[in-house]
């Protein structure tokens, strides 16, 4: 039954950080205003890194898409999906705070399949 949890954990989490990058991509693709993305706390990261935030709708839409990549193909057994999902939740932390505690909760359960040899 745990073994089952897990991966819809996995899935779950994979899922929802998807569309917490297509939600946000799309509020900034519709209305091209800072605010529609004022409230968010990565905003003010990707600020301090001298990056205008209104700019980065079709770089959130691409984060989602990948998102939905990786976690498919890693559930399908591919090594190399393994590696880039690592990868992109590592590259996701600044997406603060639902962001990084959704790739962290990810890392751990593709670590805990793979340990229990669920994935390879």
């Amino acid at each position: 039954m745990l073994r089952f949890r897990m991966r819809w954990t996995f899935v779950i989490a994979g899922v929802l950080q998807a569309m917490l990058f297509f939600l946000d991509g799309i509020r900034i693709l519709q209305t091209g205003t800072r605010a529609a993305i004022s409230d968010r706390p990565w905003v003010g990261v990707v600020e301090f890194a001298g990056i205008d935030p209104t700019d980065l709708g079709p770089v959130l839409l691409g984060y989602g898409v990948a998102w939905l990549a990786v976690t498919f193909a890693v559930l399908r057994g591919s090594w190399i999906a393994q590696r880039l999902a690592a990868a992109l939740a590592f590259a996701t932390f600044w997406y603060i705070v639902a962001g990084t505690g959704v790739a962290i909760v990810y890392l751990i359960a593709m670590a805990t399949l793979r340990d229990r040899g669920e994935i390879r």
